[in-house]
């Protein structure tokens, strides 16, 4: 799941006029073989979203509703025309589809105003209804999860099951997106 922040930072605006990284992704994934069914989520630091459903016959890119300032997804298709290529052994197979309307019904209910990072730690580790709480005998789990800022590059990690693993803070992307600019330049020279 992906939620835009109510805060914009970082001083670019969305209508800048430029490409937007989200958009150049999806334009690169069209050019690429696509040998698996999968949900790719992408977003960008000026705000954009989107979810791309795709297979090697099809490809489908979601972007938030009306009125709505998230995206999600999860193991399954849900653009009307990529449902055919779901090749999921059953409905809800593994509960995907609860865990995609227990975020659905969440993000739709919560106010602007809310922490973001804790409401998706809420949501991932089952707080507000089922997003990950697998039983044992079912032989399924969820091996990490991440939460990610990208106004501030903030990120949050459960190394397991977030129902059972608490979320702790992740410095490497921000440290390395600064080092990739220079800021450590010289620090690692001697």
């Amino acid at each position: 799941m992906i939620r835009r922040s109510s805060k914009r930072s970082g001083g670019c605006p969305k209508d800048s006029g430029a490409r937007s990284s989200v958009q150049e992704a999806i334009g690169q994934l069209r050019s690429l073989p696509i040998g698996a069914s999968q949900n790719i989520m992408m977003a960008d630091k000026h705000g954009d979203m989107a979810v791309v459903e795709c297979c090697s016959e099809r490809m489908a890119v979601r972007t938030p509703k009306e009125g709505e300032r998230f995206v999600i997804t999860s193991n399954h298709f849900t653009e009307p025309s990529m449902l055919v290529y779901d090749g999921r052994p059953e409905g809800n197979w593994f509960f995907s589809e609860t865990r995609y309307e227990t975020a659905l019904r969440v993000l739709r209910m919560s106010g602007h105003g809310c922490d973001a990072i804790e409401l998706a730690k809420r949501i991932l580790s089952g707080k507000l209804g089922f997003a990950c709480q697998y039983k044992k005998e079912m032989n399924f789990d969820s091996l990490w999860s991440f939460i990610v800022r990208l106004n501030d590059l903030t990120l949050f990690r459960a190394e397991g099951n977030p129902s059972r693993v608490k979320y702790a803070e992740d410095t490497r992307l921000a440290w390395a997106m600064q080092k990739k600019k220079g800021a450590f330049k010289g620090y690692f020279t001697r």
